[in-house]
């Protein structure tokens, strides 16, 4: 796992708001690092601005799930349902077990609700919730 330390931290709370000034997180070569949260909270943003200090690419769950299905996320809920969505939110996490190198990634607000998918998280690497 990652050595994983919040630094200079200041607390905001005028919308139930958390603003992080600077993060050091050391990621090892091959550990994957999964932001989540509510919809709305920075998981996107944190993410791209680790990736970008770190090097690395950015996996975003919800983008993923756009491109394969040539949908977006309304779509896919108002053609094939939520039960389907979610499906498709777990098989995104399984292949990324395959990959070899480091990543972060950002998943969607209500990704991390089943059991399956938090098992994945963690055989990812570091979950970071925020």
């Amino acid at each position: 796992m990652a050595d994983v330390s919040l630094k200079n931290i200041s607390k905001v709370y005028p919308d139930q708001v958390v603003a992080v000034n600077c993060f050091d997180l050391e990621i090892s070569h091959k550990e994957f690092i999964t932001f989540v949260g509510p919809s709305g909270c920075g998981k996107t943003t944190l993410g791209k601005k680790l990736s970008y200090r770190e090097r690395i690419a950015l996996l975003d769950t919800d983008k993923r799930i756009e491109q394969k299905q040539k949908k977006t996320i309304n779509e896919i809920f108002d053609e094939d349902g939520e039960p389907a969505f979610r499906q498709m939110e777990t098989e995104c996490l399984k292949e990324f077990l395959d990959y070899s190198d480091r990543y972060v990634i950002s998943v969607g607000g209500g990704l991390p609700m089943k059991e399956e998918n938090r098992a994945l998280m963690k055989q990812l690497g570091t979950v970071i919730y925020l």
